[in-house]
């Protein structure tokens, strides 16, 4: 039997999948109008007291901490990398089928 808490962390996850750059308060709306755990609920259950310390010591928001937790944003680097490693695959492809063509010429 699933228990409430993993019911409501389970829609947490694909409603912030769905809008990852959602605030405190959009979740609190939508938890509101579909019976779920608030934004302060879920952080009692998610986020531990030494955890609390930290994020409180490099000024960040807890929500945030807790959207970061299950998905991860990439950033425009990371996209030019990808983008950079897939010209290179292209271009080990095309070389090694031209080598194959050169050989059974």
């Amino acid at each position: 039997m699933e228990s409430y808490f993993k019911k409501n962390e389970k829609e947490f996850i694909k409603y912030i999948k769905k809008n990852p750059f959602c605030t405190r308060e959009e979740w609190d709306n939508y938890a509101k109008n579909n019976g779920l755990y608030s934004a302060n609920t879920l952080r009692a259950h998610i986020v531990t007291e030494e955890t609390a310390d930290l994020i409180k010591k490099i000024n960040a928001d807890t929500f945030t901490y807790m959207k970061e937790i299950y998905i991860i944003l990439p950033s425009k680097p990371i996209h030019l990398l990808k983008r950079i490693s897939d010209y290179n695959k292209r271009a080990q492809q095309h070389e090694w089928n031209w080598r194959i063509k050169a050989k059974t010429s």
